[in-house]
């Protein structure tokens, strides 16, 4: 687990390489979606979220251009935001995670968590 420092009023980006159980890069379907949420805890599987959050697939464009060098979703990286508005709920010397997940485009009733950043607030 990925551990982070954020500020209570800052906006955040988090970007993150996912990985299979078995230590290799994961490979995401294009359509695959991604989701996010800022909780208390990482055990409790259908806790409510605490804080919004955001998730994107990592792009990278081609200099001078809008075309992605890379998608993302094909690399396995993606980045979790938390916009300063978010984290101005956040106390000073809290713990918190923020989660990301994907739903998969072949299944939409199939939901995985694919990352987990621990977050201390300072």
């Amino acid at each position: 687990m990925i551990t982070e420092t954020i500020t209570p009023g800052s906006h955040r980006d988090f970007p993150i390489q996912c990985w299979t159980q078995s230590g290799i890069r994961a490979v995401y379907a294009q359509g695959d979606t991604l989701s996010a949420g800022i909780y208390r805890t990482t055990t409790d599987p259908v806790a409510a979220p605490i804080g919004t959050a955001s998730a994107t697939w990592y792009t990278d464009p081609i200099p001078g251009t809008t075309t992605p060098r890379q998608t993302g979703y094909d690399e396995g990286q993606v980045v979790g935001t938390i916009l300063s508005a978010d984290s101005a709920k956040l106390v000073r010397l809290m713990t918190v995670y923020l989660r990301l997940f994907r739903t998969m485009a072949a299944d939409p009733s199939e939901t995985e968590e694919i990352a987990t950043v621990q977050l201390k607030v300072q």
